[in-house]
Protein backbone atom coordinates (compact mmCIF):
# COMPACT_ATOMS: atom_id res chain seq x y z
CA UNK A 1 0.00 0.00 0.00
CA UNK A 2 1.34 3.36 -0.98
CA UNK A 3 -0.70 6.25 0.42
CA UNK A 4 0.30 9.77 -0.55
CA UNK A 5 0.60 12.14 2.41
CA UNK A 6 0.41 15.09 -0.01
CA UNK A 7 4.08 16.03 0.18
CA UNK A 8 5.17 14.83 -3.26
CA UNK A 9 5.99 11.24 -2.29
CA UNK A 10 4.31 7.96 -1.29
CA UNK A 11 4.72 6.00 1.95
CA UNK A 12 5.12 2.19 1.97
CA UNK A 13 2.74 0.96 4.69
CA UNK A 14 1.97 -2.63 3.63
CA UNK A 15 3.59 -4.16 6.72
CA UNK A 16 1.87 -1.77 9.11
CA UNK A 17 -1.47 -2.35 7.37
CA UNK A 18 -1.14 -6.15 7.73
CA UNK A 19 -1.26 -7.09 4.05
CA UNK A 20 2.35 -8.12 3.37
CA UNK A 21 2.44 -11.67 4.78
CA UNK A 22 -0.88 -12.91 3.29
CA UNK A 23 0.09 -11.64 -0.19
CA UNK A 24 3.80 -12.47 -0.25
CA UNK A 25 3.60 -15.85 -2.03
CA UNK A 26 0.90 -15.16 -4.63
CA UNK A 27 1.19 -13.22 -7.90
CA UNK A 28 -1.33 -10.37 -7.76
CA UNK A 29 -2.89 -8.65 -10.76
CA UNK A 30 -4.67 -5.76 -9.16
CA UNK A 31 -6.79 -4.61 -6.32
CA UNK A 32 -9.54 -2.30 -5.39
CA UNK A 33 -11.15 -0.75 -2.36
CA UNK A 34 -14.85 -1.21 -1.62
CA UNK A 35 -17.04 -1.57 1.44
CA UNK A 36 -18.00 -5.26 1.21
CA UNK A 37 -19.76 -5.38 4.60
CA UNK A 38 -21.36 -1.91 4.58
CA UNK A 39 -19.66 -0.79 7.79
CA UNK A 40 -18.52 2.52 6.30
CA UNK A 41 -14.85 1.48 5.94
CA UNK A 42 -13.27 0.72 2.56
CA UNK A 43 -12.03 -2.89 2.48
CA UNK A 44 -9.41 -4.23 0.06
CA UNK A 45 -9.88 -6.93 -2.61
CA UNK A 46 -6.81 -8.32 -4.43
CA UNK A 47 -7.11 -10.45 -7.59
CA UNK A 48 -4.45 -13.18 -7.73
CA UNK A 49 -3.33 -15.74 -10.31
CA UNK A 50 -0.20 -16.99 -11.99
CA UNK A 51 0.75 -15.58 -15.41
CA UNK A 52 2.32 -18.79 -16.71
CA UNK A 53 -0.31 -21.55 -17.38
CA UNK A 54 2.36 -24.28 -17.49
CA UNK A 55 3.93 -23.27 -14.15
CA UNK A 56 3.01 -26.62 -12.53
CA UNK A 57 5.15 -28.46 -15.11
CA UNK A 58 8.18 -26.33 -14.25
CA UNK A 59 7.50 -25.90 -10.53
CA UNK A 60 5.06 -28.56 -9.20
CA UNK A 61 4.63 -26.79 -5.85
CA UNK A 62 3.41 -23.61 -7.61
CA UNK A 63 -0.11 -23.51 -9.02
CA UNK A 64 -1.60 -21.56 -11.91
CA UNK A 65 -4.85 -21.00 -10.02
CA UNK A 66 -4.46 -18.72 -7.02
CA UNK A 67 -7.09 -17.68 -4.51
CA UNK A 68 -8.22 -14.06 -4.43
CA UNK A 69 -7.71 -12.15 -1.20
CA UNK A 70 -10.09 -9.95 0.76
CA UNK A 71 -8.94 -7.73 3.60
CA UNK A 72 -11.39 -6.26 6.09
CA UNK A 73 -10.62 -2.69 7.13
CA UNK A 74 -10.21 -2.75 10.91
CA UNK A 75 -9.74 1.03 11.10
CA UNK A 76 -6.61 2.96 11.97
CA UNK A 77 -4.86 1.84 8.79
CA UNK A 78 -5.06 -1.87 9.75
CA UNK A 79 -6.49 -4.66 7.59
CA UNK A 80 -7.31 -8.29 8.45
CA UNK A 81 -7.28 -11.07 5.86
CA UNK A 82 -10.86 -12.41 5.67
CA UNK A 83 -10.95 -14.52 2.51
CA UNK A 84 -11.99 -17.79 4.22
CA UNK A 85 -15.00 -16.47 6.19
CA UNK A 86 -16.35 -14.77 3.06
CA UNK A 87 -15.97 -17.84 0.83
CA UNK A 88 -13.14 -16.44 -1.32
CA UNK A 89 -10.57 -18.96 -0.07
CA UNK A 90 -10.54 -22.15 -2.15
CA UNK A 91 -10.74 -25.65 -0.69
CA UNK A 92 -7.42 -27.29 0.14
CA UNK A 93 -7.38 -29.21 -3.15
CA UNK A 94 -7.69 -26.06 -5.32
Amino acid sequence: MLPCPGKGYFDEVSDEAGITVPTRDVPSFGGGFFDYDNDGWLDLFIANGHVYPEIEQVSPETHYKQHNTLFHNEGGGKFKETSAPTGLSPPDNF
